[in-house]
């Protein structure tokens, strides 16, 4: 699907006409070759990875760290609504922060909210993985667009967003299978956290690494 909605909307128009690639695979072939797409891909694969594992294993981390059925579900509840507030204040951060310090806090608060969680046994703590991972987790959707924009070239720019979302599906998709195969061995939870905490990291250090490669390929280009 994603494959097909990129070959639809292979271009992004702004201000003028762009070069694009004749095939969507050699938009791809193009890309790879760029150290700020890659990595990108690489972020955004492992940030799915921790997202997806945590929001499948928050309830049963949150029921063996002490909470009832009933409280674990309202507090699982309450982090999705609080992902709005990683949306809304978004265009004002953005012009004091810059999208790249964002991004990077983002994905630091989905790690932190993975080792919440496994503490989250009582309300006060519970309450505070909701606020950080809704944050965190809201904000990152929006903010992937953004970088994804600054590192992937106008004229394909649907083509490799659309291979790198669909390769942020697939890490999004194996990860909890993953997690739960090692909760299956060790008889707890806890390993879908470190798995997801994991992932959270690799994706901020993979953030660093895009930024390094563009800020070098955008200077070579002057």
């Amino acid at each position: 699907m994603f494959l097909l909605a990129a070959r639809v909307v292979r271009r992004v128009p702004r201000n003028g006409e762009f070069e694009r690639s004749s095939t969507w695979r050699i938009a791809v072939t193009t890309a790879a070759r760029s150290g700020a797409v890659r990595w990108h891909a690489i972020g955004v694969f492992c940030a799915y990875m921790s997202m997806s594992t945590l929001l499948v294993f928050q309830l049963s981390i949150m029921r063996w760290a002490g909470l009832s059925a009933a409280a674990a579900a309202g507090f699982g509840g309450a982090r999705g609504l609080l992902q709005l507030l990683g949306r809304l204040p978004l265009q004002r951060a953005l012009r004091r922060f810059g999208h790249w310090f964002l991004l990077a806090g983002a994905r630091l608060c989905v790690a932190v909210a993975c080792g919440l969680v496994l503490i989250s046994g009582n309300a006060v703590v519970a309450s505070l993985y909701v606020v950080i991972a809704g944050i965190g987790i809201g904000a990152i959707s929006a903010l992937d667009g953004i970088v994804a924009r600054t590192v992937i070239p106008t004229g394909d720019f649907g083509a490799i967003s659309g291979v790198v979302t669909f390769l942020g599906a697939i890490g999004g998709g194996v990860a909890p299978v993953l997690a739960g195969r090692l909760t299956d061995v060790s008889g707890a939870p806890t390993m879908a956290s470190v798995v997801a905490a994991s992932a959270a990291v690799v994706a901020v250090a993979s953030l660093y690494r895009t930024k390094w490669h563009f800020t070098r390929a955008s200077e070579s280009a002057v």
